[in-house]
């Protein structure tokens, strides 16, 4: 059965089936997972948005989010600490810092094999005027604390054609990785990721879970590369890193603006990674073991 139809039947016939999620209402909260570098050390903090209050512009009741850590850590690369969205009919639409036109950010109703376009809003990241298109793969529902949630399993593709992330896309919450889709893009600096919703929470007190986390508030704890042993040789190299770590790990060669270039899983002891059909530059190789993620530079000559 065609998604759309599937929910227009929830909605009219109140069936469990679907999400029992409203869109922005005041007071929702959303809990993302965020790692920094501190010399050898990746810091863990839980970095919290909520919807903080409602605003009429041009006629559409919209939502003011702010970020209640109040250090510019999401939506990083605009200006300020708040952003305007609204919704209407399925469709989710955020403002432009500069221009203050609202574009496209999200669209619930799209069904399998259809697509639409995001542009890139930030001012001064060198590419306004841009976009990307998100193309849904497939749809379904997934179950999370008990509520089941109508969900787009998605491919995020830059106007080059060039495939940069997958990632689901929950009806009237959004991205299970970022709000905005211009954070998969970019990275907030080469050692300042947000990692992915942690934890969803409704005016009414829904509370939504996207890990295994019992307390959406309780951090997890740190650990250094010198405590599990990285070690990555040579740097600067002209073609191959050797990358040491002990126990299973995955790496994943990135550009400076977060695409991903190569990768690997199930590695163990030691790795050894081809450089040589990339361009000279500066790259991050992402080492992801034990639960941690840490991140190394690498020159290549």
């Amino acid at each position: 059965m065609n998604k759309n139809v599937v929910f227009t039947l929830c909605y009219v016939l109140s069936l469990p089936l679907c999400g029992q999620i409203e869109w922005g209402s005041v007071g929702t909260k959303y809990r993302y997972d965020r790692e920094r570098a501190n010399g050898n050390e990746i810091v863990f903090s839980i970095l919290t948005m909520t919807v903080d209050r409602d605003t009429m512009i041009n006629g559409k009741v919209c939502q003011v989010l702010v970020e209640e850590n109040g250090d510019n850590a999401w939506n990083w690369y605009c200006d300020g600490t708040e952003s305007i969205v609204y919704e209407e009919a399925g469709q989710v639409y955020y403002q432009y810092p500069e221009s203050l036109e609202f574009h496209l950010l999200y669209d619930f109703n799209k069904g399998a094999g259809e697509d639409y376009q995001v542009d890139l809003f930030c001012p001064d990241s060198g590419l306004d005027g841009s976009y990307f298109s998100v193309q849904v793969d497939s749809t379904g529902f997934e179950t999370v604390d008990g509520i089941e949630l109508p969900t787009q399993y998605v491919r995020l593709i830059d106007s080059s054609g060039w495939w940069f992330s997958n990632t689901k896309i929950y009806e009237n919450l959004g991205s299970v990785d970022h709000f905005f889709y211009e954070e998969e893009w970019f990275m907030t600096t080469l050692h300042d990721w947000v990692r992915g919703l942690r934890c969803y929470e409704s005016s009414d007190g829904t509370l939504l879970r996207f890990g295994q986390e019992e307390d959406c508030d309780q951090l997890t704890s740190t650990l250094s590369e010198t405590e599990i042993d990285l070690l990555l040789f040579p740097n600067p190299t002209s073609n191959e890193v050797n990358l040491h770590l002990s126990g299973v790990f995955s790496w994943r060669v990135l550009s400076t603006t977060g695409r991903e270039l190569l990768k690997r899983d199930n590695n163990e002891g030691t790795a050894s990674l081809s450089l040589g059909g990339l361009a000279s530059g500066v790259y991050l190789i992402e080492i992801a073991t034990a639960g941690q993620v840490f991140y190394k530079k690498v020159i290549k000559n």
